[in-house]
């Protein structure tokens, strides 16, 4: 196919007050796109939040332009982490791509209804799902949460309302009980780093298989439990530390901590809602929203960040490249239509394919499209 050109922008706040600090591709993956015959367009500063200065990209062939804007002008394909603004969705050329974390189904009718009107086409990371029901790159977001959760919890912990123990105790004192609300991927992790800290972990789920990998999977033994209304009433009430990570890709979770629950916990515990992306999973959460500091509630410690792998964005920023690269290669060596067919699980992340609706998240929202024919075509 013809050279594609690829643009690259620094990221904006997504939610007020918390950078977004990953990129959406790192200087080695430019070299081998550079090297393929892509054209990259980097807005400068793209990659210094993730600590991957301007001079690295250009080494890689990229071409550092004047602004943010110029990047996004030149694009056939604009790589991101974010969802799309409508500002960058105006400035995209018709026809032109968006890959990116794009939640669309939170997104404003006006945003849904810019991107038919220009036929963009627009993929979601979160929604790319292998045969065997994996997401890749959201998996690995997740598991980088995982990790970074008894950093975050230490850190509430030891802030001036927390209760300023150590998360695995001493000789002669009990460690810390850390009740995980979720086996998924995230929470598999952070038990398995939780647990490596010393301290007590249980972990809750709907699903028993869930759970039993889980038992599998830790360095250390966990303790594990149905998750029961009574369960998460009972093992909230002791818990020194409480993590939910009940995530619904492209949905709106539930809220599976009531208030209730909230005001029988210890003073001082701290709570971690990783579900804020898709809107919270507590009562405090859903209705305080994502908040980048530390903030109590009843005597409670609540962070409720979102993107939180951007807390390690150099990690985080490689972990995207590894998996994002090899699509991009393919199409750049056969077309779009040509990576949808050798790469399915990617028909999966489309919200829109040049304008037209086949995301199935948002079908509450608007018509959906087949795209099965236009797949068959070149």
């Amino acid at each position: 196919m013809a050279s594609m050109n690829i643009g690259i922008i620094r990221e904006h706040e997504n939610y007020p007050g918390i950078p977004e600090r990953r990129v959406g591709i790192t200087p080695k993956s430019v070299r081998r796109l550079v090297a393929a015959g892509a054209n990259v367009y980097i807005e400068p500063g793209a990659g210094f939040p993730a600590g991957y200065p301007d001079a690295l990209y250009e080494k890689a062939g990229a071409t550092l332009v004047w602004n943010e804007n110029e990047a996004i002008l030149r694009s056939d394909l604009l790589l991101k982490v974010t969802p799309p603004s409508r500002k960058e969705i105006e400035l995209l050329r018709e026809g032109g791509m968006i890959w990116s974390f794009a939640n669309l189904t939170l997104a404003h009718d006006d945003v849904l209804q810019l991107i038919q009107e220009k036929e963009i086409t627009v993929l979601g990371y979160e929604n790319i799902e292998t045969a065997s029901g994996t997401r890749p790159i959201l998996r690995i977001m997740s598991e980088i949460a995982g990790r970074l959760a008894p950093h975050l919890a230490h850190y509430m912990m030891q802030s001036e309302k927390g209760q300023h123990i150590l998360l695995g105790g001493i000789p002669g004192l009990p460690s810390a009980d850390v009740v995980i609300i979720g086996a998924g991927v995230l929470g598999t992790y952070a038990a398995d780093s939780f647990s490596t800290t010393g301290a007590t972990v249980h972990v809750l789920d709907i699903n028993r298989d869930r759970l039993e990998s889980l038992s599998r999977f830790t360095s250390h033994p966990v303790h594990t439990a149905m998750a029961t209304e009574e369960n998460i009433v009972q093992y909230a009430s002791f818990a020194n530390v409480l993590i939910i990570s009940v995530l619904s890709p492209g949905k709106i979770p539930s809220v599976v901590v009531s208030r209730d629950t909230l005001l029988s916990m210890k003073p001082g515990s701290a709570i971690i809602d990783f579900s804020i992306d898709q809107g919270g999973a507590t009562s405090a959460t859903r209705n305080r929203g994502p908040k980048a500091d530390i903030w109590d509630q009843d005597g409670l410690l609540f962070l409720s960040l979102p993107n939180a792998p951007s807390r390690a964005a150099r990690t985080a920023s490689i972990g995207l490249s590894q998996i994002v690269l090899p699509y991009i290669m393919e199409m750049l060596s056969g077309g779009f239509n040509h990576v949808l067919r050798m790469f399915p699980e990617l028909v999966h992340g489309l919200y829109f394919y040049k304008g037209k609706a086949v995301g199935r998240s948002l079908g509450a929202r608007m018509p959906l499209h087949n795209i099965e024919k236009n797949l068959l075509e070149d």
